[in-house]
């Protein structure tokens, strides 16, 4: 059966290339401030020399983003244990939850491995980073019928890779545990055809 690892983000603050090339031009610029408002005459070597800073320090930034292209990201965390879709359950970490006690099975993240990520220069952590990513920023919600709720991140390596658990997650589908458009979104069902046949299982396999 399809695995898939769970993904277990840095519990606190991680450096990033972004973050170290930010925290160095936020540091010139607040010189620059003080030697303004505190000095009477600052010396314009000076502050050219802290200007050239912040730009060299942007630019280099640039360059690393320039040569990050089609690379991938440096992963923060962990990827260990993995989630398991069974036809009358779902293992996560090794323990088993009985679809019986599961209320809703959801579904959010488009994430998979190699896919590009979009960030712009307000992101102070991801800008100036590779731009593939690693897969890991999908997350499974299990809403229990006792009101408590499971979210659990796992990486993806391919974009419709939960496909690959398909017959459980129809399983989950024909019992209401998950809806018909996240079962057409999970699984990449793009044909009208693949649509209607999803819906008609319902009335070939009524709940049960």
């Amino acid at each position: 059966m399809k695995h898939f690892g769970i993904y277990h983000p840095p519990t606190s603050f991680h450096w990033t290339k972004t973050a170290l090339i930010y925290l160095g031009i936020a540091v010139q610029l607040v010189l620059l401030v003080l030697l303004s408002t505190l000095v009477e005459s600052p010396s314009e070597m000076v502050i050219e020399a802290l200007l050239a800073g912040c730009v060299g320090l942007y630019a280099l930034g640039l360059l690393l983003k320039f040569k990050g292209l089609g690379e991938y990201e440096i992963l923060h965390g962990e990827v260990d244990g993995y989630i398991l879709f069974l036809p009358d359950g779902i293992q996560v970490a090794g323990h088993v939850y009985p679809i019986e006690t599961i209320e809703k099975v959801a579904f959010s993240g488009i994430d998979f491995m190699g896919a590009t990520k979009h960030t712009d220069f307000l992101d102070v952590t991801g800008f100036f980073e590779n731009d593939q990513s690693m897969g890991v920023n999908n997350t499974l919600h299990l809403h229990f019928n006792d009101g408590s709720v499971l979210s659990t991140r796992f990486q993806k390596t391919k974009a419709c890779e939960l496909a690959e658990a398909k017959d459980a997650i129809i399983s989950y589908y024909l019992k209401e545990k998950i809806t018909y458009l996240e079962v057409v979104d999970i699984l990449c069902l793009t044909a009208p055809a693949e649509w209607d046949a999803l819906k008609k299982l319902k009335q070939v396999h009524p709940q049960t």
